[in-house]
């Protein structure tokens, strides 16, 4: 639904999700928008720095590799690209009790420390980063850029 709202604000828009169920229910709301099945963990099929802007939201939480996201992320940016992305992350109380959630889809919880120098490592400068804590557990929405590569 974000790539919907994109829409008006980018010349093309591209949705992909692991989920091949999950793309035809995309592609059968919104028709004039190119949803594809794809695993980023795995590489997707587009040049590097093909595009200005990715989103991910609610999604890397449920990649077995979030790290190996990040990489192919900074891959497909471009030089001065942005890369938003919204995450749970454990509190206290979940710090405290253990690691658990009731989402059994949420495999890759990250501290906001790892987030941040996993994106410092692939390139990117974080330019705004909110927290939404409570005692359980919160959300971390980030905002980096990639940075200029020489050749950019």
């Amino acid at each position: 639904y974000l790539a919907n709202f994109a829409k008006p604000y980018f010349t093309k828009v591209i949705g992909i999700d692991i989920s091949s169920y999950a793309a035809a229910q995309a592609k059968r709301n919104f028709p004039d928008i190119d949803f594809r099945v794809a695993d980023i963990t795995e590489g997707l099929p587009f040049e590097d720095g093909a595009f200005n802007f990715i989103s991910a939201v609610d999604v890397l939480e449920h990649i077995k590799s979030p790290e190996r996201a990040v990489q192919e992320i900074s891959r497909l940016l471009s030089g001065g690209g942005v890369f938003f992305f919204r995450v749970p992350y454990y509190g206290l109380l979940r710090k405290m009790l253990g690691r658990f959630d009731v989402d059994k889809s949420h495999i890759s919880i990250q501290t906001p420390d790892i987030w941040n120098t996993s994106l410092r490592d692939n390139g990117f400068n974080i330019i705004s980063e909110k927290k939404f804590p409570s005692m359980i557990g919160g959300l971390l929405t980030v905002v980096a850029v990639k940075q200029k590569r020489i050749h950019d």
